[in-house]
């Protein structure tokens, strides 16, 4: 299972597992604590844990993940001063909004 996201009245998980509606879970989230949840709802493999009493986020401050790296480094095409230009620059740059209309028109269509 893999957290995305957590707030103070649940958390969304994305789960190759079947999960039924109801059935109690106990969240272990390592050093910030374990934490009792039912499942409100499973599709798609993702499901929605609703914590059985709210969660403070204040402890998750304190605690840093195990996936997190120590330091990010920047890409180098992120960085305007080494001279190397970005792939996506020149369809961005200077682009009028009629043409940027047109570009993304497709994915805007649903």
């Amino acid at each position: 299972m893999r957290l995305r996201n957590i707030s103070a009245s649940g958390v969304l998980i994305d789960s190759q597992l079947n999960l039924s509606e109801g059935v109690e879970l106990m969240l272990d989230l390592g050093k910030s604590g374990q934490y009792l949840t039912t499942i409100s709802w499973s599709r798609g493999g993702q499901a929605g844990l609703v914590f059985r009493q709210p969660f403070d986020l204040s402890v998750l401050a304190a605690v840093r993940p195990d996936v997190a790296p120590q330091r990010w480094n920047r890409p180098s095409y992120l960085d305007r001063s080494s001279g190397q230009a970005s792939p996506w620059a020149s369809g961005w740059e200077r682009s009028e909004l009629s043409d940027l209309q047109g570009d993304l028109e497709g994915f805007l269509k649903r």
